[in-house]
Parts: structure tokens; sequence; C-alpha cells
């Protein structure tokens, strides 16, 4: 407990008997930013009035820093902890410096007039959200991301060690969620502020939280590390639908896709209709926007063979296609192999991405060409030199060239293609 802002012990809550929350167990420690996402009605905002002393569990406990909220004097409680609500400001027409200066309250005694000392925490916590030129500005005169700054400056006036915020960004334009975003992270950096944050949006969630806490039908789902959370099977356990999870390039933080159902829907059409089967052979996120097309096109698709974690297999794995996979960063084995000849010889059709080949995956093009062989059609879609992409000493050259001696059929785009195809 010593080593926790906050712990969550056994907290049950309900509304008119309707279970709301159910039997959460966490802790955060100090100086973490702890992200709460889940979907609507989860008990994401019950969970925050729970912690924040708006609401008291039908049953266990909650301290912060050590101490019992039940059993702490409000002044003492609103002085560690500050609360960002989801809507943000009253509609009071108070001035800026007015509507900061009120987050000074539980540090007011006697005539409850504020001190010299109250105006110079709260002229700081302005200047601090980067709005000191609006201090004397009406709240009415305010954006709303100016408004949600104003709100953040009210809350770390109280000089918090734990700052709760409830979808500080809705309602925000996409430069203005970053704005404010990256303001409570230099906080949580600068006065080591422990945060908690509800998020509707995943990916913002991803992109500044190290730990992420999902709620689900009332109850923890999924707690820890940002990458150990967020992974395509436990948000489409949470979220009921499939989910795509790559690496942003840029930022090296996870992101997410959600996939429509319609993906899934066309494929009966296609048993229906007898539309064409297509074995894709691809790899590095050269396929998954041909397979997600073939999907919605109504085709039933099968990829081969993919590392396990490789882009396109985490792509295919979201859209429900079957793989033939191999261990992470291994070169194909022969099982593999000939488990990749097996799906082709389902198929009428093998399209070949344009993919890169090394010795690690040379197999896959040898199987393009076994795949010509005994009968079937090879569509190879060319959108850079083999020259190009070949690491094998022009191994993968000779037998690419071959393939298209042999009758394969070469396509310079995917529009070309899915015209081949239609």
């Amino acid at each position: 407990m010593q080593n926790s802002d906050l712990l969550i012990n056994d907290i049950n809550f309900s509304y008119n008997g309707l279970t709301v929350i159910k039997n959460a167990n966490f802790t955060v420690k100090p100086g973490e930013i702890l992200g709460i996402i889940g979907p609507n009605g989860s008990g994401k905002t019950t969970l925050l009035n729970l912690i924040s002393g708006v609401l008291e569990p039908d049953s266990g406990d909650i301290f912060i820093q050590g101490k019992n909220i039940k059993e702490m004097p409000k002044k003492e409680f609103y002085r560690i902890m500050a609360v960002v609500p989801q809507f943000g400001i009253a509609g009071f027409d108070f001035t800026v410096l007015d509507t900061v200066l009120m987050g000074r309250s539980p540090y007011l005694k006697g005539s409850f007039w504020e001190k010299e000392i109250d105006y110079q925490i709260a002229i700081d916590s302005i200047k601090k959200v980067g709005i000191y030129n609006l201090r004397d500005r009406y709240i009415s005169q305010l954006s709303g991301g100016e408004r949600q700054k104003v709100t953040i400056a009210q809350a770390i006036s109280q000089q918090p060690k734990v700052l709760l915020l409830d979808e500080p960004t809705t309602h925000l334009d996409i430069n203005s969620q970053i704005d404010v975003m990256n303001l409570i992270f230099r906080l949580n950096k600068e006065q080591n502020i422990t945060v908690l944050v509800i998020f509707h949006d995943i990916n913002l969630a991803a992109s500044f939280c190290p730990k992420i806490l999902i709620l689900s039908n009332g109850k923890i789902f999924a707690i820890g590390n940002t990458e150990e959370v967020l992974t395509s099977q436990i948000l489409e356990s949470t979220y009921d639908i499939p989910v795509v999870v790559k690496k942003n390039p840029i930022t090296n933080r996870i992101y997410t896709t959600p996939i429509s159902r319609r993906f899934f829907k066309e494929e009966l059409v296609a048993k229906e209709i007898g539309k064409r089967r297509v074995h894709l052979i691809c790899g590095g996120g050269s396929g998954s926007s041909i397979m997600s097309k073939l999907k919605v096109d109504g085709f039933l698709v099968s990829c081969g063979v993919l590392n396990v974690l490789d882009t396109d297999y985490e792509t295919a794995k979201a859209l429900k296609i079957p793989i033939v996979s191999e261990a992470p960063f291994s070169n194909i084995t022969e099982e593999s192999y000939k488990e990749n000849i097996e799906e082709i010889k389902l198929c009428e059709n093998v399209i070949l991405a344009n993919i890169e080949f090394g010795y690690g995956n040379l197999s896959n093009l040898k199987a393009v060409e076994e795949a010509l062989n005994i009968g079937k059609k090879v569509i190879i879609l060319q959108e850079s030199p083999i020259t190009d992409r070949d690491y094998t000493k022009g191994e993968a050259t000779k037998i690419y060239k071959e393939i298209i001696k042999k009758g394969a059929i070469l396509v310079h785009s995917q529009e070309e293609l899915f015209k081949f195809l239609q």
C-alpha cells in the first residue's frame, strides 16, 4: 500500500440492484499514467466517481496514499485528489482566473477569502497550461479546447498528487486533443502527478499511456502494460469486433484499426454464389490491403506462409482468414511448405503480392511455381522490379522469371489485379 498512490480493494457498486462495478482490484503507483478504456456502459465513469468520492461503494475500500477515503476529511482528500469531469467547467460566466481560483477551496479557512498565495498558485497553474493570455477573459468567450485547459488549470491549482480525468478530449478537434494530452503528459512528468484518464479513443490512450485498464460489463477485463493489453484478441473479446493492432513506424507506439462486420458477411454471399477462392502469397505488409479488398468483394481467401507477428499475419488473423503460419523470424519449414501447397490445391487463383524475398521465405516463391505446375491460375502483382526485392543473390529472380515464362499473369497495380479477378 505504501508503494501506491491508489489502491482499489474489491470494490462493488450497483444502481437500483443492477451491478455496475464488480470485484474491482488494482493499484496505481506514484507518478503512473493509467488509461481506462472499455465499451459504452462498461462502468468507466462510475469507477472514477467511486475513486473521487462522488459515489460510495456497496462494499470494498479505496485507499489514497495509504489512507482509506472513507475516513479522510473532505478538505484533506481534495488536497490530494483533483478531478476533471467529462463535461468540463460549469456554465457560470466567471473569468478564467476566478474559475481557476475555485480550485483553491480545499485550502481556504475562516473567511473563505483567497489569500495572496492562492492567487499566486492560480496564476502559476494558468501559466503551466499555457493560457495566461486568457486570464481575464470570460468562460463564454473561450473555445472548447481553451475551456478544457481552464478545467485542468483549476484541477492542478489544488496541487493534487492524483489527477482523475474523464474523457478530457471529448468534442475537441484532433489538434486540441493532442494539445490537451501533451499538457497532461507534461504535468505528470514535471510534477510527478499520478494520472488516471478515461478514453473513448483507444489510439489516443495507446499513444500517451504506458499502462491500460480495460473495463467490460463492470469487470476489469485486463490491466497491464499497453502492448500486453491492447492485443487483437483482448480488444475483439472486449468490443465484439475484429481489430488489427500494429505499430506506428514514426512513434513506435501501437495503434488499432477495427474491421467492419461487412467483411465477414460477404463471405457467406461468396459461398452461396460460388465465387472463386483465392490463395494469397504475401508478407511484410504487402498483402494487407489486398486481403481486405478481397474480403469486401466476397472472395474466399487463404494466406501462407506467414510468420507469426508479421503485419500481414496480424491483418489476416483479424479478418479471420485461414493462415499457414510459421514461427516468428523463422525460415519456412518443409512442413509449412507442404501445408501451403494443400491450401493452394483448394483455390482457383493464387496471387503473389509485391513481396521481398530472402532465403527464409524463398519457399513461398517455389510454392507459386508449384501452383502453376498443378494447373492453378497465378497472378503476380509487380509494383517494383523483382531485382529490387531479391536478397538471395539472384535465386529468387531466376524462379520468378521461370514462373512468368510458365504462364503467370503479370499485373502492375491493385486496380489492374481486381479488374482481372472480376
